[in-house]
């Protein structure tokens, strides 16, 4: 079973589209010790194959997430969790867990339905587990991953980890909107972007302890800081800093061009590397 937690100094989400193997090379000598690929059903299967089997060789541990691409889609993908998880459990079945795992289904969009996607959720793990037993399986809560939705047990049967995806306060870091990090108050009876600061110890907490309850590995899977809000370094502090106080592994999402540290893949700026530095220091 793998360890979420990796020898390397971060832990990465790597663009669909990254020209490969030049990337393996910046972000091993940079220290990275795993990197979570992106996947949905219109990408190329043996394209993913061999990306895994390159980010391996060049000795990083590799999440394959499925990934819909929009919300609309998330929705869909529900009803196509055991189907698709078939088809690529099949196809790495000669991949040691060890160096291997697999995100269910990234952000679900199932607030209307939660009992229908842990249903669907457990027969997709189920469906794993068949042909790889000590395959870790990495599941998000049914609102998107948010830390408001940690209620429901995980899935059982076999090697579980909790995902949580964590851009808050969502209107300043994801949006990039004209508000500065941290945000201050301004005074109002609901202040969305100020309370969501006032709570981020509070959220990683919440998470830590249900991982704990139910004796499961957790893991960020996606944060990062929209380029253009003016305090984004102090985010990138902030969110390593409660990710080492509360013993949770950190996966950065690299956007290409718009978000981001992304030295790997081309487009740098100079204010991106100091945001590199943040992440990549031990």
């Amino acid at each position: 079973m793998m360890k979420l937690s990796t020898p390397g100094k971060f832990d990465i989400n790597v663009p669909q589209h990254a020209q490969l193997p030049d990337v393996v090379k910046v972000l091993k000598e940079s220290g990275c010790g795993l990197v979570r690929l992106p996947w949905n059903q219109s990408d190329n299967l043996g394209a993913l194959a061999r990306q895994v089997q390159r980010f391996i060789n060049g000795g990083m541990k590799v999440v394959v997430d499925f990934h819909p691409d929009g919300r609309e889609k998330s929705r869909l993908a529900l009803w196509q969790l055991t189907e698709v998880w078939e088809k690529l459990a099949a196809i790495f079945a000669h991949i040691a867990p060890e160096e291997l795992s697999f995100h269910i289904l990234n952000e679900p969009n199932a607030h209307l339905c939660p009992e229908f996607y842990y249903r669907e959720l457990q027969k997709a793990c189920n469906t794993i587990w068949v042909t790889s037993p000590k395959r870790l399986c990495i599941f998000s809560n049914h609102l998107m991953g948010n830390p408001d939705g940690w209620t429901v047990a995980p899935p059982k049967g076999g090697p579980v980890a909790a995902a949580m995806s964590y851009y808050r306060p969502y209107d300043v870091v994801k949006e990039g909107s004209d508000r500065a990090y941290p945000p201050v108050s301004l005074g109002l009876a609901k202040d969305f972007p100020f309370d969501d600061y006032q709570n981020q110890e509070l959220h990683f907490k919440v998470f830590r302890d249900y991982c704990d309850k139910h004796k499961i590995q957790p893991w960020l899977s996606e944060t990062g800081c929209h380029r253009d809000v003016p305090g984004r370094l102090q985010y990138a502090k902030d969110i390593k800093g409660l990710g080492e106080k509360y013993g949770i592994p950190i996966c950065w999402w690299a956007f290409r061009d718009e978000y981001g540290a992304n030295p790997a893949f081309g487009n740098v700026k100079a204010r991106d590397l100091d945001y590199w530095e943040i992440i990549a220091k031990p």
